[in-house]
């Protein structure tokens, strides 16, 4: 089954960050960027129209939330009892959340992704098509395997996911 992300990670913690740390934020980037950065985050829940064309199209759906995404794609194994190899680069994440991430010496891919959510389905690239032509941010990102290991692809490296 392919495995689509709706949604862009980190940005409900980017946010937070970008509130507490406003001052010193301000201070590295300029005013105007810090609040182009903020503007362009997305950070919002999928709409009953998005969850009903999921259902519609025989998807499992999971929440990432705050645990982020790589606690999420863990707990997306747990659940279904499978594998999974899911490539670090197709995981849609703006600029500015890794900037911030950088920032504050945080993984982005670990951190409150609320907003986001992870769908498993055969047939994932025409679902992922007709989302973003509904308006829904979606991309697949991997693809679930018979096996137990659950892969990060970077490039050519694989690093496992742990509980």
């Amino acid at each position: 089954m392919d495995i689509i992300l709706i949604g862009r990670v980190a940005e409900a913690w980017t946010l937070e960050t970008a509130e507490r740390e406003r001052d010193s934020l301000e201070a590295r980037y300029g005013l105007r960027y810090l609040m182009q950065g903020i503007a362009g985050l997305e950070a919002e829940f999928a709409d009953d129209r998005c969850m009903r064309e999921l259902t519609l199209g025989g998807c499992d759906v999971f929440v990432v939330g705050k645990q982020g995404i790589y606690k999420a794609l863990w707990a997306l194994g747990e659940t279904l009892s499978c594998g999974l190899r899911v490539r670090l680069e197709d995981i849609p994440i703006s600029q500015f959340a890794i900037e911030i991430s950088e920032y504050a010496d945080e993984n982005p891919y670990l951190a409150n992704s609320l907003g986001c959510i992870l769908a498993c389905c055969e047939e994932g690239r025409a679902l992922t098509e007709k989302l973003n032509g509904l308006g829904y941010p979606a991309a697949v990102i991997g693809y679930t395997t018979d096996d137990n290991t659950r892969g990060v692809i970077n490039h050519d490296t694989v690093t496992y996911l742990t509980p």
